[in-house]
């Protein structure tokens, strides 16, 4: 199977080679810049081929394609930059992972690409990362059977101040994206001040937070899987903290411009003891409509190498199965039956309670 990475000399885009290359598995890396894809080129012995490309050129786009069996898109944001490659993977029936945590994007791509992929035997995978396939793994654990589903909600903690250069710009371009939800079984528009919830979390940290709204992908598969009336995921933030949230805008400059604009600064990210002392922590909480109580906590160390063996155990899945699956799934499904085996792989400790968060809306 030949295997393409976009995205490649990213930072996360980094790590995912590395894990490909140390699993023994050869492949081809993509990006805008020319020379930092020949500099990478020379430190990996896996890849076959290195060019530089524009994804947001059709011509481009269609070498990629002709190129590759299985596509891992590490380059963000996917809003912006993405929709051409993932309709033209749909079309050419080929393999696509990505590790967008752009809800909208998600929900777009399953709207525009999902009857496509069907038809012609494609898969697209959308947020294979700590955010939101471990969120997608523990819901399958915790829904069994046919049950009705009243309410399905995440809750992020972060202890990092330092993100990488993606996920800044991704946390930037926010602004631009709305702020959706799940409400009465139904897509809508949530407003990041009036969902906020107060949340006391007794069992793993011993404080107070606000709930922010903050739309990630594990909304979507949710609402696919298993249909509930409610599905909402948030960050957990201080009082000190949430002083510094903003709502979505209007804003007369296309998002393109403000991605190229922002583009031109070069923040670093985490240094290697940085993401050593990162820790992550995960709630989920699944109501019933007969009012039974679902949670599950997860405590995570270094999401961003979580994420990168999060594409590799999928590569890995996709190689053995490449006829499997098919139209937009959610990650978890690539891992149906054994969601305990996968997030044992990701290093990530979880712990299934009856009841975890008290909440004082």
């Amino acid at each position: 199977m030949r295997i393409s990475i976009i995205g490649a000399y990213g930072y996360t885009g980094r790590l995912i080679c590395a894990e490909l290359e140390n699993a023994g598995i050869p492949f081809s890396i993509f990006g805008r810049n020319e020379k930092k894809i020949e500099e990478l080129k020379e430190k990996l012995k896996s890849v076959s081929l290195a060019l530089a490309l524009d994804m947001r050129k059709e011509e481009d786009v269609q070498l990629v394609i002709d190129e590759s069996d299985l596509i891992v898109n590490c380059a963000g944001p996917f809003t912006e930059e993405a929709q051409l490659l993932t309709r033209s993977a749909a079309k050419n029936g080929k393999k696509y992972l990505d590790i967008t945590g752009e809800l909208g994007f998600v929900r777009n791509s399953y709207v525009n690409n999902h009857a496509e992929s069907l038809k012609n035997k494609a898969c697209l995978v959308h947020g294979c990362a700590f955010e939101s396939l471990v969120a997608d793994l523990i819901i399958h654990l915790l829904v069994k059977g046919q049950t009705k589903i009243k309410s399905i909600r995440s809750f992020y903690w972060f202890n990092q101040k330092k993100f990488s250069p993606g996920t800044r710009i991704t946390m930037k371009l926010s602004k631009f994206r709305a702020l959706e939800k799940i409400s009465d079984g139904a897509w809508s528009i949530g407003n990041i001040f009036s969902d906020q919830l107060k949340v006391h979390w007794s069992n793993s940290l011993d404080t107070h937070f606000k709930a922010v709204p903050y739309p990630l992908p594990e909304i979507a598969y949710a609402y696919w899987n298993y249909e509930p009336k409610k599905a909402e995921s948030f960050i957990l933030l201080t009082e000190d903290e949430v002083m510094f949230v903003g709502g979505s805008k209007q804003s007369d400059e296309p998002a393109i411009d403000a991605l190229d604009k922002l583009r031109e600064f070069k923040p670093s990210g985490p240094t290697k003891e940085e993401l050593n002392a990162q820790r992550s922590i995960l709630a989920i909480e699944i109501i019933e409509e007969n009012g039974t109580v679902s949670s599950a906590v997860v405590n995570a160390r270094n999401m961003y190498q979580t994420t990168a063996i999060a594409i590799r155990l999928c590569v890995e899945e996709l190689i053995q199965n490449p006829a499997k699956f098919s139209g937009v799934i959610s990650p978890a499904q690539i891992f149906d039956g054994k969601e305990e085996q996968t997030l044992k792989a990701l290093n990530v400790e979880y712990e299934i309670e009856n009841k975890l968060i008290i909440y004082d809306v």
